[in-house]
């Protein structure tokens, strides 16, 4: 078993000591549509590239896949063609459940991104908008809708989704930005549950866009490759297993040519959701190209016989568009009720996490009181312990931890009216 793995069973395990630990698993879709849209350009149009029978193959693809987050690239800028597949693709056949983000073009483009989502498992509770000079990149903040919401259960779970400039020239727009983005993610300071996909279009992991979004000089915000495949993925056969563009050899004026033999589509994750650390763990078992199976190399999706999807929906990958799509499944573990203390919420403490050399909690309270802490590590083990006196509002609390290894460690504190348990963890 990895490390990391290692790492989240034991700090479930912890918490199994004072209660029961509930799983459930989302499962996101990453799909470049290829102009879902009224108003199409260039050689797609309402005869190449048809809504009607998109919206069929959609409802194929999505059937097989049964996801409950969808990311999309390339749809219409308009909102009626974002509530089309609303209408249209999910919410059909009594199905009500599936709601969308914050449709965004301040970038004036006729693309954009969007998020759609099973209501019963994530609630939408912010849209924010990365403008670059080319397309935006959208964030939809959201929260797990587990049982215990109302009682400060919270886990939250960042989509952001961008489609990068396309071509071998675009690697300086590419750049500018993934910069845009990162800088927005810096200025907000913390580390958080981000999972960013979308189509990237680099030509490999030396690719300035891609080296900055995984080897970023601050932890708080570096993305991880879940899959860990760096490489030049152009025209490649030693990562034919991922090419994901494109899914026609010839050239209709619409779908791209040339075969799949590039790998432009992505999920990517932070620190926490690689390691499990806030309760949000990537599974990279289960990433996939879907219909991806070794052997497209420079040929289509659907010949010869696919041997990872039904044929019929390989034919029906070819039809839709020149992109496949990444799909991978994330474990999302809460505790049942009694063990809630533990989640980061708003109350008395606020403690600075992740940390480093040591833990800094603040005090939100005008009350004197005597407080007691504990650190233990996940294996339950206690670290340091001790008691002091809270006076006033803002009053902080400096632990020296400076020895402590990478992971995850919980912090207990108990006054005389409450008992709290807070999971940290170390980069």
């Amino acid at each position: 078993m990895k490390r990391k793995n290692i790492i989240l069973f034991l700090s479930i395990l912890f918490l199994s000591h004072t209660g029961l630990v509930a799983q459930d698993t989302l499962r996101m879709v990453q799909y470049n549509l290829m102009q879902y849209m009224t108003n199409q350009y260039g050689g797609c149009t309402q005869e190449t590239n048809n809504l009607n029978d998109k919206d069929e193959y959609l409802k194929q693809i999505f059937g097989y896949l049964n996801p409950q987050i969808i990311a999309v690239n390339e749809i219409g800028s308009k909102e009626s063609d974002v509530n089309r597949i609303l209408d249209n693709v999910l919410n059909i056949n009594g199905v009500d459940y599936w709601k969308r983000g914050q449709l965004s073009n301040l970038s004036g483009g006729t693309l954009a991104n969007m998020v759609y989502y099973d209501s019963r498992k994530l609630i939408l509770i912010d849209n924010v908008i990365v403008p670059t000079s080319l397309r935006d990149i959208n964030i939809y903040k959201f929260c797990y809708n587990t049982p215990h919401l109302e009682e400060g259960d919270t886990i939250f779970f960042y989509s952001i989704i961008a489609h990068l400039k396309a071509g071998t020239t675009g690697g300086d727009v590419r750049f500018a930005m993934v910069q845009a983005l990162m800088s927005r993610l810096e200025n907000w300071g913390v580390s958080e549950n981000y999972v960013f996909s979308g189509d990237f279009n680099v030509y490999g992991s030396s690719e300035q866009a891609y080296q900055f979004l995984i080897n970023h000089s601050n932890p708080m915000v570096r993305f991880h490759d879940p899959i860990d495949m760096p490489g030049n993925w152009n025209n490649n056969y030693q990562f034919r297993n991922i090419h994901t563009q494109s899914t026609h050899t010839a050239y209709d004026n619409c779908y791209a040519s040339g075969g799949l033999d590039d790998r432009f589509d992505f999920i990517l994750v932070s620190s926490p959701v690689l390691n499990g650390y806030d309760n949000i763990k990537a599974l990279p078992e289960t990433y996939q190209a879907v219909g991806q199976d070794g052997n497209r190399f420079n040929g289509t999706v659907n010949y010869p016989t696919n041997e990872s999807v039904p044929q019929e929906l390989a034919n029906t990958l070819y039809l839709m568009s020149d992109h496949l799509p990444v799909v991978m499944d994330f474990l999302v573990y809460y505790p049942t009720a009694g063990v809630e203390n533990y989640q980061k919420k708003e109350d008395e403490y606020r403690v600075i996490n992740p940390f480093e050399n040591e833990i800094k909690i603040t005090f939100l309270s005008e009350k004197s009181q005597k407080i007691e802490y504990a650190l233990y590590d996940s294996q339950g083990r206690r670290l340091k312990s001790g008691k002091y006196i809270h006076y006033h509002w803002g009053q902080e609390k400096i632990l020296d931890v400076e020895n402590l290894n990478s992971g995850i460690y919980f912090l207990n504190l108990i006054n005389a009216e409450t008992n709290k348990t807070v999971k940290l963890y170390r980069l």
